[in-house]
């Protein structure tokens, strides 16, 4: 699992294909991201001048793509009227927040069944980034029928 995060986060290619299930896979996927966000934020809270570097554009690979557009949108809204206020005045803890929040953009984004909604969240989803959450260590049973459950009470 540490060769694959330390691949993933030097870019290396593979000479040989890694020796995990898809499970692995992606928590190694998770973990790289979670280092480069890290990387990000210290570099940023320190103050030091950027360091701007010239990249083969052909020579990126993409992990773990995201989409965000209609997720932005729909974030911004439910800002917007004021519905994340609401849920904290009726006593929603931060997770349960997040996982209310996700499940009600996840619904309009792409409406389906609560295990879809999860699915949808850990695997195509970029709003565990706009509001500072990761729904990959979310459990599902936790997060949606939890927020769910909660949000019919309301």
């Amino acid at each position: 699992m540490a060769q694959r995060i330390e691949q993933l986060l030097n870019g290396q290619q593979e000479l040989f294909p890694p020796d995990l299930d898809t499970e692995s896979e992606s928590t190694a996927q998770r973990y790289a991201a979670q280092v480069v966000r890290t990387k990000a934020r210290v570099s940023e809270a320190d103050g030091s001048e950027p360091d701007y570097q010239n990249v083969d554009i052909e020579s990126l690979d993409v992990l773990r793509p995201r989409s965000v557009g209609i997720e932005h949108a729909a974030l911004s809204v439910l800002r917007q009227v004021g519905l994340d206020q609401k849920l904290e005045a009726l006593g929603f803890t931060s997770p349960q927040l997040n996982a209310a929040i996700g499940t009600i953009v996840a619904r309009m984004a792409a409406p389906g069944s609560e295990l879809a909604t999860h699915a949808w969240l850990q695997e195509h989803s970029g709003l565990g980034e706009l509001i500072g959450h990761d729904f990959g260590t979310t459990s599902r049973r936790w997060a949606i029928t939890d927020s769910v459950a909660k949000l019919r009470q309301c």
